[in-house]
């Protein structure tokens, strides 16, 4: 069941269209407390500005892949790499608003000045944060909401090679063929799937994905790099046109679905 649960977490998530570009360069450095800078995320949504600095590098591929950078991505970046992540939020004037660890967020007098901006547009902000033990530099491109185009080159209208396997995929759920539904999965993921299928519990895995998935799904295009592909869907859900987005990843020559993600 672990297996399972990991599964969903990471497949069904639902998420609101955001445009996520990582081709710009960003640069960070300094001191957080007792963990050094070494790369910032700057977002601007409709509250303001959000600049998230970690001590381990972000994977900004994989951030594109959901179109968004949210808490998923904050928390699969924690869980990947055990960084440490500090959030300071910006309001729309230039000024501070609060500062953000975990997942809650403050702000007191004391930080008055702490954020000096030497420069701030629609696209890019540069500046200093100097605030007790925490001390950095920054000069970052800004993501915004459905404004900046996937990274990868776009792909043929039916997705390619991975979009024969995303169609491979689904039919093997639609089928209850577990067999080809592990087949179709990244190998890293097989063990436990297998593992799942010895217990009795391969169909229920078959089902809760299947479950969650919306109807109707139909390739519309994506976007691709060497190892990794997105694949965008045309869906419905209770009736109501949706849209989709599948993440796919080659290994040992061979495409494999990672997750297919529902977009508000």
């Amino acid at each position: 069941m672990r297996f399972l649960m990991i599964l969903m977490y990471a497949t069904f998530a639902t998420i609101a269209t955001a445009a996520i570009c990582t081709d710009a360069a960003a640069e960070a450095s300094g001191q957080v407390g007792d963990w050094t800078v070494v790369d910032a995320i700057a977002v601007r949504d409709d509250s303001g500005i959000r600049i998230v600095v970690s001590d381990k590098p972000f994977d900004r591929a994989g951030i594109a892949a959901d179109l968004r950078f949210d808490i998923g991505d904050t928390s699969a970046h924690e869980d990947a790499t055990n960084a440490n992540l500090l959030s300071v939020y910006i309001d729309d004037d230039g000024t501070l608003s609060s500062l953000g660890v975990g997942g809650s967020s403050s702000y007191s007098s004391e930080m008055e000045g702490a954020l000096s901006l030497r420069s701030r547009s629609a696209d890019a902000i540069a500046g200093r944060f100097d605030y007790d033990t925490m001390k950095f530099d920054f000069e970052l491109p800004v993501w915004a909401n459905g404004a900046i185009p996937r990274v990868g080159a776009a792909l043929a209208a039916d997705g390619g090679e991975a979009g024969k396997a995303l169609l491979a995929y689904l039919a093997a759920l639609k089928a209850n063929n577990f067999e080809a539904f592990v087949a179709l999965s990244p190998p890293s993921w097989r063990d436990s799937m297998n593992a799942s299928e010895a217990k009795g519990e391969g169909q229920l895995e078959i089902d809760a994905v299947t479950a969650e998935l919306p109807q109707a799904l139909k390739i519309i295009g994506g976007n691709g790099e060497t190892e990794r592909a997105w694949i965008d869907l045309s869906a419905t859900r209770e009736g109501m046109a949706v849209k989709a987005v599948a993440t796919l990843e080659r290994d040992a020559g061979g495409w494999y679905v990672q997750r297919i993600e529902t977009l508000k």
